[in-house]
């Protein structure tokens, strides 16, 4: 059966292939011979795309991007330089090294490619950490790195915005019917008991 086999797709591939070739590749004792011989002549890698993702890759930058669309970013570069370059497939022990050593330059583009002014600090976290963790576990890391700096920032607003709304209230209540108003309590012009900040204490970033 096998016998069959082969010739029949020997002879396919004879029929494909210009008949001036034939004499170079008669010798062959199989069609899969055949074909890895026509693919080691004439199979040219595409070593120009192969250098632009990777000069691609290696100039990437965060610059306004969130973590996840920087992220998603390589992730599509990658995959796409993938396309190009195989991983080699054995079960001696080079194909689970070759992945390694394939993620961790990912690691290091990704962290190489984040603003540094905002990650700097958790970019050196990462790389004193030995061994190095998972892509997946240090793109969670920096997002939530991302995560904390922007509840920081929204607090840092709020004393401003509460105070701000402190005084826009204290100057509305200031006035009812075209009077001013007094207080009971301090005996200042401007605003009723119910609303004297003695009371009712001073708002943050208030100047008593």
């Amino acid at each position: 059966a096998w016998v069959i086999v082969n010739s029949m797709i020997t002879s396919w591939i004879l029929n494909v292939v210009d008949p001036k070739l034939h004499t170079s590749i008669a010798y062959a004792d199989s069609a899969q011979e055949i074909w890895e011989n026509i693919q080691k002549r004439y199979s040219i890698p595409n070593v120009p795309k192969i250098h632009q993702l990777k000069a691609k890759i290696a100039s990437s930058k965060q610059s306004n991007l969130e973590v996840s669309e920087f992220f998603t970013q390589l992730m599509g570069l990658w995959n796409e330089l993938g396309n190009y370059v195989k991983q080699p497939q054995c079960t001696c022990g080079a194909a689970e090294r070759y992945a390694k050593m394939n993620e961790e330059d990912k690691v290091h583009q990704f962290l190489m490619g984040l603003d540094d002014d905002a990650y700097s600090n958790i970019r050196s976290q990462i790389l004193a950490l030995d061994p190095l963790p998972s892509l997946d576990k240090i793109y969670s890391m920096v997002q939530q790195e991302e995560n904390h700096k922007k509840v920081m920032q929204g607090r840092e607003h709020r004393p401003e915005n509460a105070s701000a709304f402190a005084v826009s209230h204290f100057m509305k209540v200031g006035q009812h019917n075209g009077e001013r108003l007094s207080c009971k309590h301090c005996g200042k012009t401007g605003h009723e008991e119910a609303n004297c900040f003695e009371l009712i204490g001073y708002p943050a970033g208030w100047n008593t």
